[in-house]
């Protein structure tokens, strides 16, 4: 009799095991069939999710690599695009803001603190991926004169972001990099934003071989 219902209890963790991880195991032959975008699937869709090789003219600097940017970021999400918000205008902060000397000095030219406007965009966070753990909604920042240099944010659209924290005034809203940047098509695969020999490899891979690559990167 104990050993009727030692089988009944065996047969009983092994149902529940199976009905446990079924779920996991079909998602994740689902994520290993699917394929590499080829050349030709790329260039078509190159038409809806462009390139952004160009830097804006006062940029003067190094290009970073794809790695660099995965490694300065306080996190990487899989997010959703809700919508773009009023641009808004924030002071840059001033190291002399607490200097008597200075503030005298300001009201006596009548000098006036520097503003910046910036885009906002609402996004929400699909997946988190790495760094530090982000959920829910976040505010997404970017200065009008990277416009037609960066990828445009529609509502819908999906994407792999590094983010960086803003300070100041902008705290609790982010920014992020073009070098770390992916278009996620239809779920399944993505497309870069630059061409860069960092990250060209991942151009057309597989969304959960990225995600992996990312989350790889990330402990080193």
């Amino acid at each position: 009799m104990m050993l009727v219902t030692s089988r009944r209890m065996m047969i009983g963790v092994v149902v529940l095991l199976m009905v446990v991880m079924l779920p996991q195991w079909i998602n994740e032959s689902r994520e290993q069939e699917v394929p590499s975008l080829n050349a030709e699937q790329i260039e078509s869709l190159r038409v809806e999710y462009p390139l952004y090789n160009q830097m804006p003219p006062l940029y003067d600097g190094r290009l970073p690599s794809f790695e660099e940017i995965v490694h300065r970021s306080e996190s990487l999400v899989l997010a959703e695009v809700v919508q773009a918000l009023s641009d808004t205008e924030f002071v840059l902060s001033n190291p002399l803001a607490d200097n008597p000397e200075w503030n005298e000095k300001k009201t006596r030219l009548g000098l006036e603190d520097a503003v910046l406007a910036y885009e906002r965009y609402e996004l929400s966070v699909i997946r988190f991926i790495a760094g530090k753990e982000i959920e829910g909604r976040f505010i997404l920042l970017s200065l009008p004169w990277n416009s037609g240099y960066e990828p445009q944010y529609k509502p819908g659209m999906k994407v792999i972001l590094p983010l960086g924290p803003e300070s100041g005034d902008r705290a609790g809203m982010y920014s992020t990099s073009k070098f770390g940047f992916f278009y996620v098509i239809d779920d399944t695969n993505v497309l870069t934003a630059v061409e860069h020999s960092s990250i060209d490899r991942w151009n057309g891979e597989p969304v959960s071989k990225v995600i992996q690559a990312i989350q790889e990167m990330k402990k080193t």
